[in-house]
């Protein structure tokens, strides 16, 4: 097991929040556009963190 500053998966994470985040104080869109940004960021997070999970395991 890879270290927490390394992981791949923590990165993902930690970047999905800052895009939320960022999407919920930083960007002037109407809410229902926020909502829709905010469910497609924590799709994709959902799915990458997945496939990182699944086929790029962190052996060491």
């Amino acid at each position: 097991m890879n270290s927490t500053t390394v992981s791949k998966i923590n990165w993902t994470q930690a970047v999905a929040f800052f895009a939320m985040v960022a999407t919920l104080f930083g960007i002037d869109v109407p809410d229902d556009i926020k909502l829709q940004l905010i469910a497609a960021i924590q799709a994709l997070q959902s799915i990458i963190t997945w496939v990182l999970h699944t086929w790029f395991p962190e052996v060491k």
